[in-house]
């Protein structure tokens, strides 16, 4: 099984609300699409995306390997851009190619909201790729204040 999704919330992103998060007690491996993108950062001082598809596609072709039950994917998916949905495509056959089940979920916030998380003492500590608020609002449509 295997679900991408626009973004779902986690330890490391979530705000104080109560929600538990996604997969913490299925049998699901969570699989953020931060968790390439920081290293990368860290290791280049930018992000650099061909590094970042390599990495997310050894995992996925490593996963498939396993006898692991499944994967949620987490990944902010620009709808409306045809190279996003190609991006997807692409490892979402990884999966196909071994007869996965594969589902898409699309979680919505507001831009009010997003811009408010955008900036929280958790997600700056837990993400340095958003530390420059500047580009980090930027990315997201907003205007620093």
């Amino acid at each position: 099984m295997y679900e991408a999704c626009h973004h779902l919330r986690c330890r490391s992103c979530r705000q104080n609300d109560g929600w538990t998060g996604i997969g913490k007690n299925n049998r699901t491996t969570l699989y953020h699409g931060h968790m390439d993108i920081e290293p990368v950062i860290e290791i280049f001082g930018t992000r650099v995306g061909s590094a970042v598809t390599r990495i997310r596609e050894v995992i996925f072709d490593e996963f498939t390997k396993t006898d692991l039950y499944g994967m949620i994917f987490t990944f902010m998916w620009a709808l409306d851009h045809p190279e996003d949905w190609e991006y997807i495509d692409r490892l979402v056959d990884i999966f196909r190619q071994k007869r996965a089940d594969i589902y898409y979920v699309e979680l919505v916030a507001s831009q009010e909201v997003r811009l408010q998380r955008n900036a929280t003492e958790n997600r700056l500590r837990n993400k340095a790729s958003k530390r420059d608020l500047e580009a980090s609002y930027s990315i997201l449509g907003g205007i620093i204040s």
